[in-house]
C-alpha cells in the first residue's frame, strides 16, 4: 500500500511539470533581433525585402500584444491557476492517506 501512494505521488508531481503548454514558453515576436534592428533603421535605407520583412514581424507583434490583452488569456491563467489547486489538493490527500496508514 505504501507503494502504491508513492508512486501515485510521484505520478502527479510528474504531470504537474508536463503540463506547462509550450506556447506559454514561446518568446514574443516583438523581441525579434533583426526586427528591432529594422525598426529604428531610416525608412529609406531599407530594401524591400527588408521592408516587408518589418510589417510581417510588425504584424505579427501586434496581434501577440492584442493576444496577450484579450479577456481569453485571463481565462485561461485563471483555468491553469485551478489546475494547479486540485494537483496540489490531490497531493495533500495522498499525503494524509500515505500518514494514515503509516
Amino acid at each position: 500500500m505504501k507503494y502504491f501512494i508513492f508512486i501515485l505521488i510521484s505520478i502527479v508531481l510528474t504531470s504537474c511539470n508536463s503540463s506547462l503548454e509550450q506556447k506559454d514558453i514561446s518568446l514574443s515576436p516583438c523581441q525579434d533581433i533583426t526586427y528591432q534592428k529594422l525598426k529604428y533603421m531610416e525608412s529609406k535605407d531599407l530594401s524591400d525585402s527588408q521592408r516587408e520583412y518589418l510589417n510581417i514581424k510588425d504584424n505579427e507583434c501586434q496581434n501577440y500584444l492584442a493576444e496577450q490583452k484579450s479577456p481569453d488569456k485571463e481565462k485561461k491563467e485563471a483555468k491553469k491557476n485551478l489546475m494547479w489547486i486540485f494537483y496540489a489538493l490531490g497531493l495533500v490527500a495522498a499525503v494524509a492517506i500515505f500518514v494514515a496508514t503509516y
